[in-house]
């Protein structure tokens, strides 16, 4: 399945897919779990053998760097396996080469699973006000273990929770990343990060404790990161989310817009099933 390639500014073009396989880099390396990566790749490829679930086994970039070949495509199937993954997904920029790059990886048996949307915003567009009343602080490691916590529990994936709250919480003071609570009183009920790549910025995750949705944490986390990112010196901030449809709405895509986000594309996932 093939989508439109947008009209995007040509220095993000690349910038927007390289600045998540970035922080998602940081995160495997400094784990010391059972996340295993290669960085000598052009390209991220990241895979955690005990959790089934697509988001962290996955590979972000090909063909950015350099037009992607079938011998790079053997490899990404050979890693995979060699480390026990039974099922991951190629994530295709719009702008990856080659052009038949869609095509030589459903020859290798890959498959379309769906879309994720990545969006942008200038950081020198106006931060709309949140209403809410909750407070944001930055942290930092004293509450790493809690940080990882709050990310998880959202998404309920509870077989994987101590595995994947450990690696979340180590992404705590690593270069380029930053770290907010949402607090009501002394209560953190929510949490997000930024990561910061020289003039290019992504929020890189967050989440909401169930009983608290609704209370517009994510707004005001929303909003700081932007004011933090711009005075850091970015001009562009990224982010990425599961599709807005009419069948499955996508409340974070809706946030992130109405935050002044623009949808830069909507990515093909490409699923390969190994076992």
């Amino acid at each position: 399945m093939k989508t439109r390639t947008p009209v995007l500014d040509s220095s993000i073009r690349v910038q927007i897919e390289r600045n998540e396989w970035l922080y998602w880099q940081v995160l495997y390396q400094q784990s010391g779990s059972a996340a295993v990566t290669d960085p000598t790749r052009p390209y991220f490829i990241g895979a955690i053998p005990e959790v089934d679930v697509l988001a962290y086994n996955r590979v972000i970039g090909l063909g950015l760097e350099e037009p992607a070949t079938n011998g790079q495509i053997k490899s990404i199937l050979r890693f995979f396996s060699g480390v026990g993954v039974n099922r991951f997904f190629v994530q295709v920029s719009p702008f990856a080469r080659p052009k038949d790059l869609i095509e030589n990886l459903e020859k290798n048996g890959l498959k379309y699973y769906n879309h994720w949307a990545k969006l942008y915003r200038k950081t020198d567009v106006k931060i709309p006000k949140p209403k809410t009343d909750v407070n944001i602080i930055r942290i930092d490691e004293d509450y790493a273990d809690l940080f990882g916590e709050i990310i998880i529990q959202p998404f309920g994936w509870d077989s994987y929770k101590d595995i994947l709250s450990h690696l979340l919480s180590k992404t705590v003071e690593q270069p380029g990343y930053h770290h907010y609570f949402a607090v009501d009183g002394d209560t953190p009920i929510a949490a997000a990060s930024l990561y910061v790549n020289g003039e290019y910025g992504s929020l890189a995750m967050a989440g909401t404790l169930e009983k608290y949705r609704g209370r517009g944490a994510q707004s005001a986390l929303l909003a700081r990161r932007i004011q933090d990112a711009r005075e850091m010196g970015c001009r562009y901030l990224f982010s990425e989310t599961a599709e807005d449809t009419p069948e499955k709405g996508s409340a974070s895509f809706r946030n992130l817009r109405r935050f002044g986000f623009k949808l830069a594309y909507l990515r093909p996932n490409y699923i390969c099933q190994l076992g």
